[in-house]
């Protein structure tokens, strides 16, 4: 008897929705892991792929695999965007080309200050 209802049954969406499922968790593992970002960017443009691949190799007429699809491909650009904006965050101060770098010799007083006079401080 459960042979005979599965038989009738068509077991194609969960097939059809599979790529966009794992862009999605992929998209979701490199949201969390944004401060690392040796990890979340490549996890996001794996992830990237196979939901850009989700969306042309969909078949039929699943709408349920593109919206899949597609939201895995925005959690991935989003994971990508935030790990990278983290690679590139510690390097904006050190792009001021034309204003001359200061070393600590500079900022030291050419004399000793003046020694402290005794007696009342206040």
């Amino acid at each position: 008897m459960v042979e005979a209802a599965s038989q009738g049954r068509r077991h194609e969406p969960i097939r059809e929705i599979g790529l966009g499922v794992g862009s999605a968790c992929l998209g979701t593992i490199a949201l969390v892991l944004f401060f690392l970002p040796i990890l979340s960017i490549p996890i996001a443009l794996a992830g990237l792929g196979v939901g850009i691949a989700g969306i042309f190799l969909r078949g039929g007429d699943s709408a349920i695999g593109l919206r899949s699809s597609i939201a895995g491909v925005v959690l991935c650009a989003a994971g990508a965007t935030m790990g990278s904006a983290i690679v590139y965050s510690s390097t904006g101060e050190l792009t001021d080309l034309h204003r001359p770098v200061q070393t600590s010799s500079q900022w030291r007083s050419p004399t000793a200050p003046p020694p402290a006079r005794l007696g009342r401080m206040f």
